[in-house]
């Protein structure tokens, strides 16, 4: 049964006061005047039921054989054995003993709601309406009829005629958690989510074994963020009935959500085992491990997902996005079609199919799917942030601004503040007190303080709260500003007084643009690399930087540094401590440095705030080679020691992390590299604004051994010039 439709063959019974006991049993069994079973069958019968109840359906079955061969001319047995087989399939026996049952007891209610359920799960739905409301023409007051004929009407889509039906239910028997159930049911159906919880809590509260209600109450508590509630109400069905797949399924998304990823394979994967051929549970496990980075894992979930069911559009999806991380780009663009095929409006499908071709170097094709995506999906704001940051990179600064905010309103840059003091729009405020606040990362609070002058300049005084590790080095830059510790403090940013306006770091380049000398920074450099290498050097060689190191801590690296041999000092940085699926196409393992590590000369520094020490001393055991490094220099928690290191190098050599932002303030040489070049040979290229940064891009085909040979060639032509 799927826990988002109706349960047809569900029942319950439930105590009331002792006194109206086995009136209201009768009741609900349909048991009008002149019903008599013999007595000598009544406990069986009950028993049954019990039976009926907990889907015991051999021990019920048994029983009402011997009932039955007690009082051979009972309908009421020969009913509920009925309805026994159907949940058993001996389909062949059905019809058989539900026609026996009906002319035993024509004017028995419970026969004919039991005839109900069986045209029910046949599919013939007129003529069980028919039956239910045979039933409640027999007896008005037929609580199980009324609830019965509610599953049926849910299943044909009557959700209005439903409700009344479940509410007369809950009427003449208000402790039906069954009935509640199905109310759920309606609620979510309707987008009622908020009374589809209440509902569902009901039917639990009444029946704290009810593993289908919370199954589906926590489903519904995971879809709106209340991940408590739904662990807890996962773990509760688990409790009431182990075999139950969806339960496990469900646990393993919410411990997802939660982080919690060793876990949530091991509940996702006891989904996948008590039901391998459900589609939903194989993608549920294949995501779990594209969170732990395990993608040929998980595109084999994929694989089976799409087996099971090939019209679900979203295994296609989940399939091309391991493919992606795989950068197995060709067949990604081909998954991602197959689900476009089915569902051609789903914004994210054509999303991450941007993506690719961004990971392709074709920038154009990316933003075409970025600006379909925001059309289809408008409300959602990862879609529309990575709008705002292709239009930028196809240099439609302008319009970027207009959908930037975009990743504030979706916290995709953190922390996302609220002031009382209105934001600046960019007006005159030449007499104004403007608070400029932190965002994002280390390496972009560095790379938006190249414009702290502009807004220093603009306006009467100029707070800026920073990273605390940066507020040294940005205070000795900066004299002009007041630079504080960031205070992440709700209550404090309401009432702040010190303040008239405020402003987002990264809204600075909106107001004090990119001037067309900056642009033009970016121009390409020669196609040869090594030509190149020899052109960034003279481009750069009197840049400045924008930052000011600590002269003590200069003079401190300077002391460091004295004891290398001669040769370039070039600082090294592999990758970034902060791994995630969709940053770690752009990162790199140390040991694939090897052309460039064994270059004769060269003094290797590492610049890495977080290097793995058993990996770096791996790396200097095999090459033969020294990297420098010093255990009481914190990298990471001591920038300005980062600061006045980068300084005194020559050169820097780095994926996308702080450390290449660092250089670049320092005005020591960069040469970034990078994933997602258009072409074979990519040739280098600045950056905005950074004229001693040099972009190094592989091709999206290419292994980063192509990269790191033809950097290892142009930096030994540097080396060997001595142009350092």
């Amino acid at each position: 049964m799927s826990y988002e439709q109706a349960a047809p063959d569900a029942s319950a019974e439930v105590s009331e006061g002792p006194k109206a006991k086995g009136a209201a049993k009768k009741r609900r069994r349909g048991e009008g005047k002149g019903s008599r079973p013999l007595r000598n069958t009544e406990k069986m019968v009950d028993a049954a039921r019990e039976k009926i109840e907990a889907k015991r359906w051999k021990d019920a079955a048994n029983l009402l054989k011997r009932a039955l061969n007690a009082d051979r001319s009972n309908g009421v047995v020969m009913a509920l054995l009925s309805h026994v087989y159907m949940n058993q399939r001996k389909l062949a026996d059905v019809r058989k003993l539900m026609k026996r049952a009906l002319e035993a007891a024509p004017m028995e209610p419970e026969v004919h709601r039991l005839h109900g359920k069986m045209l029910h799960a046949i599919n013939e739905m007129d003529a069980a309406a028919n039956a239910f409301s045979y039933a409640l023409h027999l007896n008005p007051e037929y609580s199980d009829a009324y609830r019965d004929l509610a599953v049926l009407l849910i299943d044909a889509g009557v959700l209005d005629q439903a409700t009344e039906a479940l509410i007369m239910t809950v009427k003449l028997n208000p402790k039906d958690a069954i009935a509640f159930y199905h109310l759920g049911l309606i609620k979510k159906m309707q987008g009622q989510e908020s009374e589809a919880i209440d509902a569902y809590s009901m039917a639990v509260a009444l029946k704290p074994d009810y593993a289908e209600a919370h199954v589906n109450l926590g489903k519904i508590a995971i879809d709106h963020g209340k991940h408590e509630l739904g662990e807890k109400a996962c773990r509760k069905a688990i409790e009431a009935d182990p075999g139950i797949a969806q339960a496990y399924v469900n646990l393993g998304m919410v411990l997802r959500e939660q982080k919690k990823l060793e876990e949530a394979l091991e509940y996702s994967r006891k989904g996948v085992e008590l039901d391998p051929r459900s589609g939903a549970s194989q993608s549920n496990l294949g995501n779990v491990y594209m969170d732990l980075h395990r993608y040929r894992e998980a595109l084999a979930c994929f694989r089976k997902a799409m087996e099971f069911q090939p019209s679900f559009a979203t295994s296609y999806f989940n399939f091309g996005n391991a493919l992606r991380l795989l950068h197995d780009l060709d067949k990604a663009h081909a998954s991602y079609d197959q689900a476009l095929a089915l569902e051609d409006e789903r914004g994210e499908f054509h999303h991450n199919k941007g993506l690719v071709y961004q990971e392709q170097g074709l920038h154009k094709e990316a933003l075409e799917k970025f600006r379909l995506a925001h059309k289809l999906k408008p409300e959602h704001m990862g879609l529309e942030f990575s709008l705002a940051r292709s239009l930028w990179n196809n240099g439609f600064f302008e319009e970027s601004w207009e959908h930037f905010d975009a990743g504030l309103t979706g916290e995709l840059r953190l922390p996302n503040r609220r002031f009382q003091v209105p934001r600046w729009r960019g007006e005159d405020i030449h007499d104004k007190r403007i608070l400029v606040w932190r965002e994002q990362g280390v390496g972009d609070e560095i790379d938006f303080a190249r414009r702290f002058q502009h807004i220093i300049d603009k306006a009467g005084e100029v707070i800026i709260e920073a990273d605390k590790r940066l507020v040294d080095v940005f205070q000795r830059s900066f004299p002009k500003a007041r630079f504080l510790p960031e205070r992440l403090d709700g209550k404090n940013d309401w009432e702040r007084e010190d303040c008239d306006l405020h402003l987002p770091a990264g809204n600075l380049m909106q107001y004090f643009p990119l001037s067309q000398q900056e642009v033009d920074v970016a121009g390409a450099y020669p196609e040869d690399d090594i030509e190149a290498a020899f052109a960034c050097r003279e481009r750069g060689k009197d840049s400045k930087g924008y930052l000011v190191p600590n002269p003590e801590r200069f003079d401190e690296m300077t002391e460091r540094l004295a004891g290398m041999p001669e040769g370039p000092k070039i600082g090294i940085c592999w990758r970034s401590k902060f791994s995630h699926r969709d940053r770690d196409i752009h990162y790199t393992d140390l040991e694939m440095w090897e052309p460039i590590l064994r270059i004769p000369g060269v003094n290797f520094v590492n610049v890495h705030y977080d290097p793995n020490e058993e990996e770096v001393r791996g790396v200097e055991e095999k090459f033969g080679i020294k990297i420098h490094r010093w255990d009481d220099l914190d990298l990471r928690m001591d920038l300005d020691g980062a600061f006045a290191l980068t300084a005194q190098l020559d050169m820097v050599v780095s994926t996308s992390t702080s450390p290449n932002r660092i250089a670049d303030a320092v005005g020591t040489e960069v040469w970034l590299m990078m994933a997602g070049g258009r072409c074979l040979e990519q040739p280098v290229s600045g950056d905005y604004g950074l004229p001693n940064r040099m972009v190094w891009q592989r091709h999206w085909t290419e292994e980063w051994s192509v990269l790191i040979e033809r950097i290892a060639r142009a930096l030994k032509a540097r080396v060997e010039a001595k142009a350092y």
